[in-house]
C-alpha cells in the first residue's frame, strides 16, 4: 500500500484520520478522506474496491485495516469480480437471468458517503456508476447510512434501501416455499461483536423486518450468540480479545437484579467456534444473522446476511412516529437469498478480474442451486458459518458468564495476563 497504484482511505474516526493524513503526506499516491458522522453514529464498514483494466473486485468483510483482526479473530468476507459493461458478450447478457439492484444499492450509497466526506469520492462514482455490469451478482447489497432528513431519517424509496428497511424489502420479495412464514417461522439467528442497549420494542421490530413472512415474528424463536467470559479468556489473544468485543455490563446485565436482561434471558446463547473450520479459539468479530429451521431434516439455512452491523440501532435504525428510519452509522452487509444463488441458465465461466490469480482458489462453489434446492434453503457448505448451531443458552446457574468489556478480570489468561478494564 506505500507504493505502487493510487489508494484511497476512507476514516470515520478523527483520531485515526489525523495519523493517516500526516502518513499519506508522505506518499502521494495515497489519499484519506475523513468521514462525517451523527453523534453516537460511526463509519464501521469494511469494504475494498479494487479497480482493474477489465473491471472491478468488490469486496466487504468484518475485519478492520488492523493486524489482529486478520489473523486471530473469526471474520467473514465476501468478493465478487464484476466487467466493465463494454467488457461482456451479448450471449452472456442473453444468458443473465439474475439481474439485481446491487449496482444501483453501491452507488447510493457511496452517494452518501461522499456527501459526508467533502465528495471526495465522485471521480470514483464516475468510474462506477453506469460503467460497471453488475447484474451477475450473486448477493443483494444491504446498506445503512445516516439519511438526509430531520433526525437523520429515511423516507420513501431510500427506506428500502437502508438497514431494516431494506431487510424487509428484499426478504418480502423473494419467493418463499409455501409453508414458510404460514406454518412454519423457524428460529432467527444473530451473531454479533457488540450488543447496544435494546429494549423489548426494538427487539420485536427487528424480529418483524427480518420475518416480514410470518403471522406472529414476536413470537419466533431468537438466539442471539455472544461470547462467554471463559472462551474470551482461553483465546488465542486471551482477554485482549474482548477489546474487540465491547459490550458494557449494563447492556447485558440489568444493574437492579443482577441477572441477564429480561429482553436477552431467553434468547442470548453461548458462541462456541467451529472446529472444521479452526475456530476453536478465535473470538468473533464476524457479525451474520440468518433464519433457519434447527427442527425440520435435511433444512438448510432460508437466508444469510453477512454485515458489519452489529444488534444496535443506530447500525439499524430506529422507527420514528412518522414511520421514517433513523440511523446513525456507516455498515455494509451482503445477503445470500436462493435466488441469487440459483444456477443459471446455460454454461458460462465466471468473471474474474485476475484468471488464475491466488484468490480464484478459495472461492466458494456459488450457484449450485436447483430448483429441487430452493425447497430446503441454501445449503451450509455454500456458507461456512465458523461457530455451531444451534448453539446453547447462557445458563447462570451452571457458571456460564456473558463477556462484558468493563468488568475487570482478576484471572489469569491464555498469556498469563489479567484484564484491568
Amino acid at each position: 500500500i506505500t507504493k505502487g497504484f493510487p489508494v484511497t482511505l476512507v476514516e470515520g474516526s478523527e483520531n485515526l484520520f489525523q495519523q493517516l493524513s500526516d502518513f499519506c503526506a508522505k506518499h502521494k499516491h495515497l489519499n484519506v478522506l475523513g468521514v462525517k458522522t451523527p453523534q453516537y453514529g460511526s463509519h464501521h464498514t469494511k469494504m475494498i474496491i479494487l479497480e482493474f483494466e477489465s473491471g472491478v473486485r468488490i469486496g466487504i468483510f468484518t475485519a478492520n485495516l488492523e493486524k489482529y483482526d486478520w489473523a486471530q479473530k473469526s471474520q467473514g468476507v465476501w468478493w465478487q469480480d464484476f466487467p466493465y459493461s463494454n467488457q461482456r458478450s451479448d450471449e452472456a447478457n442473453e444468458k443473465n437471468d439474475h439481474a439485481n439492484d446491487f449496482g444501483e444499492i453501491l452507488v447510493n450509497y457511496l452517494k452518501i458517503v461522499s456527501r459526508n466526506c467533502k465528495n471526495g469520492l465522485q471521480n470514483l462514482i464516475q468510474r462506477i456508476e453506469g460503467l460497471v455490469d453488475f447484474s451477475d451478482a450473486s448477493v443483494a447489497l444491504v446498506p445503512s447510512a445516516p439519511g438526509d432528513r430531520k433526525n437523520w431519517t429515511h423516507a420513501g424509496k431510500s427506506l428500502n434501501e437502508n438497514g431494516l428497511g431494506r431487510m424487509s424489502f428484499l426478504l418480502s420479495k423473494e419467493p418463499w416455499p409455501p409453508k414458510i412464514g404460514a406454518k412454519e417461522t423457524g428460529t432467527l439467528v444473530c451473531q454479533c461483536s457488540s450488543i447496544g442497549s435494546l429494549n423489548a420494542n426494538w427487539l420485536n421490530a427487528f424480529k418483524r423486518h427480518l420475518l416480514p413472512d410470518a403471522k406472529f415474528p414476536e413470537d419466533n424463536g431468537l438466539q442471539i450468540i455472544w461470547p462467554s467470559v471463559a472462551s474470551v479468556r482461553n483465546s488465542l489473544e486471551g482477554w485482549a480479545a474482548g477489546g474487540s468485543i465491547p459490550a458494557p455490563h449494563k447492556n447485558i446485565f440489568d444493574p437492579k437484579t443482577k441477572k441477564l436482561k429480561e429482553t436477552l434471558s431467553k434468547s442470548l446463547c453461548k458462541w462456541k467456534g467451529n472446529s472444521i473450520y479452526g475456530r476453536d479459539c478465535a473470538m468473533p468479530h464476524i457479525k451474520s444473522y440468518f433464519r433457519y429451521f434447527p427442527n425440520r431434516k435435511g433444512s438448510g439455512v432460508l437466508w444469510f446476511l453477512l454485515t458489519s452491523a452489529n444488534m444496535s440501532t443506530t447500525a439499524w435504525g430506529l422507527k420514528q412516529k412518522d414511520n421514517a428510519l433513523s440511523i446513525k452509522s456507516f455498515e455494509l452487509g451482503v445477503l445470500f437469498v436462493p435466488s441469487l444463488l440459483k444456477r443459471p441458465k446455460g454454461e458460462g465461466v465466471e468473471f474474474s478480474v485476475d484468471p488464475g490469480g491466488p484468490l480464484e482458489d478459495f472461492k466458494l462453489v456459488r450457484r449450485g442451486m436447483d430448483d429441487a434446492a430452493l425447497e430446503s434453503g441454501i445449503p451450509m457448505n455454500l456458507l461456512p458459518i465458523p461457530y455451531v448451531v444451534p448453539p446453547k443458552v447462557f445458563d447462570l446457574r451452571d457458571g456460564d458468564e456473558p463477556w462484558t468489556v468493563d468488568v475487570p478480570r482478576t484471572m489469569l489468561d491464555s498469556h498469563g495476563s489479567k484484564w484491568m478494564a
